[in-house]
């Protein structure tokens, strides 16, 4: 699972998924070639990169596939992670599980409340969890239905949920502030699919 692009005409092969992915590597490619790499050796270093974890982590599970982007969120990479998770046409359903985007000052409800913005009727299901969130979740409502988008006043609350609300097939984003501590949601997950 990955993304593909040219430069130049060499194809360049990232083991990440997302077309934002394609502007870092684009980056790298350029200061890579400074050191006079040829195209394989370029791919070799880009792709033998060892990346920070919980951060745009594509993880097949038994049951579902999970992206793991909770280590942090602010509305900018969480309209990326909500692309890369749509660029996979495959699951049955695309679901959100999201948690609060942090220091994002005075707009913050706001901010929170126009990630409906990003949403589309391909997006199956919203499930949220701390203060701010409550906004992507009146967003959500708006956009895709009052039966599409659930608010859980905790994340004990939403990890005991998930049972019922995961099924075989889905692809999974988690994605928070990392103050959120949303990997406790990934660690569940992993365990129980």
């Amino acid at each position: 699972m990955g993304t593909s692009f040219k430069i130049n005409g060499e194809e360049i092969n990232l083991n990440l998924k997302g077309d934002h992915q394609v502007y870092n590597a684009a980056m790298a490619y350029a200061v890579l070639q400074n050191f006079n790499l040829n195209t394989k050796e370029i791919n070799d270093a880009i792709n033998n990169t060892e990346f920070t974890k919980m951060r745009n982590d594509c993880i097949k599970l038994k049951k579902i596939k999970l992206l793991d982007d909770s280590y942090k969120s602010n509305p900018q990479n969480l309209k990326a992670a909500i692309e890369t998770l749509l660029e996979d046409k495959d699951p049955k359903r695309h679901i959100l599980i999201l948690s609060d985007m942090l220091d994002l000052g005075d707009n913050s409800k706001q901010l929170h409340y126009m990630v409906k913005d990003f949403l589309t009727d391909e997006i199956d299901l919203v499930l949220a969890t701390g203060n701010e969130s409550k906004e992507i979740i009146r967003g959500a409502k708006e956009v895709l239905g009052e039966n599409k988008a659930i608010f859980f006043e905790s994340k004990k609350e939403l990890i005991h949920s998930l049972k019922e609300l995961i099924l075989e097939g889905d692809y999974v984003l988690v994605k928070g502030s990392r103050a959120m501590k949303m990997e406790e949601v990934v660690d569940y997950l992993k365990e129980n699919f």
